[in-house]
């Protein structure tokens, strides 16, 4: 569409970019209705090849790409090429399902002295949690899946391998975000369980430390107070997730136990050491093992303590980590759950990995390395193996660099083949700070407001498309409307920045309760609710722009070198912004880099 909007424009002036716009419109129409004949995609070497010979399906949705294989008595579930839950073969009888007795999955039930009464799944995938749940006699089973393609599979394409787990009448497997769902729902579950809801992202991701830099909602502090405000009289939140070396640095286990203490301390409770049990079993995947962390709203009693301990030591290679009552283990976790508040902070200052509690407002759970550290040791190798090993920060500081210097080579140093001309340039210094402001405050604006958005919409594809859309149009609808205020730019310039004050303000202050009130409505509304929230930012934003390159072109006879340079520096600031963005997210938050957004 824009590349047809460009030859209609074309056609208009005569241009000789005619023929070139009109080709890319040819290609592009010929790419959306033959999609074979582009070329396929090139694996990543540490993935499998797929699809192979063995592969039974393949889709893509707005989450990952979903490929299955067959495999002895389940069908294995690829996300985005790597393994990420099955379908194992099931005939519906609930007492074959004895396997679980030695599983991990056993650990949520083996609390409490009964069934329990209402279990939540959030990441359901192939339904083992919920096979897990009906061996251990749940009551009502919600199951929630946020991939439509997988949900499918089980509901539809490979539900009579499955069993039918989705029709039995005591399960509701249902498509949609675990947040969200959770939101919305008023009922009381006697567990709320993550069983590594996002686990197969961070594996996927790990070989490039990429998941480093990705959001992850479902355990932050806000996430765990939520899961424990749905618990009824002695529920709990389990969540399971895959630890890479629990023996040398428990990061991920750590850093959700000290974000289940800071919600737990957020609810009241005195004394979190005795809310909190932790334990490990191994994996077949070298030192890697998965971690079981139960939090409750009330002290586990030494019942319950030794319920858990005696089905730790029924699972193959299970290691009890921490449990009040019991003796301590010296690892980070035990810290973590034990130590008083000020001896937590200095802990927390002293310790090598960044394992602070996360919240909303920085959500980066998989980020360990501190970017100060990552300087100082910037010349030691990379340990390619390990995920954990600072690869993604490092990663994200080249970026910032070789993205400076490639938009330094082709959006400034153009700039030297009209160098006399660009000399007699006048404010060339305030006008490069004001165009090189735009650039970083919108991209500061844009981004935070994308990474804001995910947890509102459920996922960063849908935040990504519609923060994008929206500022996009409103922003050329404010281009367009600032025609009128071209012959008084110094009566509009301080309207427009208290405007963009007051925007600011609303989305400090004003954006996080709203979009957790309406966080329970359906997707559509939601993605309506999230455009139009966006365009007055969009509408103010577009208007600075136009004015300041009217004002620079009023200011010389050479207009036309005066508006390629405010160009020229906006593009150049904006390249860096979009990366310097994801760093200080990553260390202040969003809510400084939105101040920082303003200040600029």
């Amino acid at each position: 569409m824009l590349a047809l909007a460009g030859v209609r424009v074309a056609r208009r002036r005569r241009s000789r970019s005619l023929p070139l716009g009109l080709g890319l419109a040819v290609l592009l129409a010929v790419a959306v209705a033959v999609p074979g004949l582009l070329p396929d995609q090139r694996n990543d070497d540490s993935k499998p090849r797929l699809p192979n010979d063995n592969t039974l399906f393949s889709s893509w949705s707005p989450i990952f790409r979903v490929d299955v294989d067959q495999f002895a008595d389940r069908k294995l579930l690829y996300h985005d090429g790597l393994l990420g839950s099955a379908i194992y073969q099931f005939d519906g009888d609930v007492s074959s399902l004895g396997r679980f007795e030695t599983d991990p999955r056993s650990l949520p039930f083996s609390v409490a002295d009964a069934p329990p009464e209402d279990v939540l799944i959030v990441g359901a995938a192939g339904g083992q949690e919920v096979l897990a749940s009906l061996y251990y006699d749940a009551g009502e089973i919600d199951a929630v899946e946020l991939n439509p393609v997988t949900h499918d599979l089980v509901t539809d394409d490979y539900a009579d391998y499955g069993g039918r787990i989705a029709e039995f009448p005591n399960v509701d497997y249902v498509k949609g975000d675990g947040r969200s769902y959770l939101a919305r729902s008023d009922d009381e579950y006697s567990i709320v369980w993550y069983p590594a809801p996002d686990s197969y992202a961070a594996a996927n991701a790990a070989t490039a430390g990429a998941f480093v830099l990705s959001e992850s909602y479902l355990y932050t502090s806000e996430a765990v107070v939520d899961s424990l405000e749905h618990l009824g009289p002695d529920g709990i939140v389990a969540t399971q997730f895959g630890e890479f070396n629990f023996a040398d640095k428990p990061n991920r286990t750590t850093r959700y136990v000290s974000t289940a203490r800071h919600a737990l301390d957020e609810l009241g409770i005195d004394d979190p050491s005795s809310h909190i049990l932790v334990s490990t079993s191994p994996t077949k995947l070298g030192a890697s093992s998965v971690a079981t962390i139960l939090v409750k709203r009330t002290p586990f009693t030494a019942a319950e303590v030794d319920r858990f301990s005696a089905q730790v030591d029924d699972v193959e290679g299970g290691d009890l980590r921490y449990a009040p009552g019991r003796p301590r283990q010296d690892n980070s976790v035990t810290a973590v759950a034990t130590l008083s508040d000020d001896e937590l902070d200095a802990w927390y200052d002293d310790t090598r990995y960044d394992v602070r509690p996360i919240t909303d407002d920085g959500p980066f759970f998989w980020h360990f390395t501190r970017f100060a550290d990552v300087v100082k040791e910037f010349g030691e190798p990379v340990n390619r193996v390990d995920p954990e090993d600072a690869t993604g920060e490092r990663v994200l500081l080249l970026l910032l660099v070789v993205a400076a210097a490639f938009a330094a080579v082709f959006l400034l140093l153009p700039f030297l083949a009209i160098r006399r001309t660009w000399a007699k340039l006048p404010r060339k210094r305030t006008s490069a700070l004001y165009f090189a402001s735009l650039g970083l405050g919108f991209m500061f604006f844009e981004i935070t407001l994308i990474q804001r958005l995910t947890l509102f919409l459920g996922y960063p594809t849908y935040s990504l498309t519609v923060t994008l859309a929206s500022i996009l149009v409103f922003t050329g609808i404010g281009a367009l409307l600032s025609d009128r205020w071209k012959s008084q730019p110094r009566r509009a310039v301080p309207v427009l920045l208290a405007t963009l004050a007051a925007l600011t303000a609303f989305y400090l202050f004003g954006l996080p309760p709203l979009t957790d009130a309406l966080l329970g409505w359906p997707l559509l509304t939601r993605v309506l609710v999230a455009f139009l929230v966006l365009a007055p930012l969009g509408l103010c934003l577009g208007t600075f722009m136009p004015l300041g390159l009217g004002a620079v072109a009023g200011l010389t006879d050479h207009s036309r070198e005066y508006v390629a340079w405010g160009w020229a520096v906006n593009g150049f600031a904006s390249v860096i912004g979009a990366v310097a963005t994801t760093l200080l997210a990553m260390t202040f938050g969003f809510r400084v880099v939105l101040v920082l957004a303003l200040l600029v």
